[in-house]
């Protein structure tokens, strides 16, 4: 691996969730999540490799049950059941055909 794999900004590592109840913590192989506040929203940190951390645009709003995250992925289940993933697909673990979104789903 090359050692620029590992290097993330700083300023995106959180240093205090706005005062808010955490509800969850997950650790992946280099990215971290929390569901907190009292919307259940999730928030990442990290490495960004694989486009694990960024939470996709159609799902920042959702109220989420439970995060669970891979290596170089990130799952969600919120709190209706549905659950979404993003990240690396490369060895099927979003359940996405390839190459029609090459290994990330955004």
């Amino acid at each position: 691996m090359l050692q620029d794999e590992f290097v993330w900004d700083l300023a995106d590592v959180p240093r205090l969730v706005l005062d808010e109840l955490v509800q969850q913590v997950a650790c992946g192989g280099l990215h971290s999540c929390a569901v907190w506040g009292v919307a259940n929203q999730v928030l990442c940190w990290g490495s960004n490799k694989r486009k694990q951390v960024k939470v996709p645009a159609p799902y920042i709003e959702y109220r989420v049950a439970e995060v669970t995250l891979g290596n170089n992925h990130t799952c969600v289940m919120f709190d209706g059941g549905d659950a979404k993933c993003w990240g690396d697909a490369s060895n099927g673990q979003l359940n996405v055909e390839l190459p029609e979104i090459m290994s990330y789903q955004q």
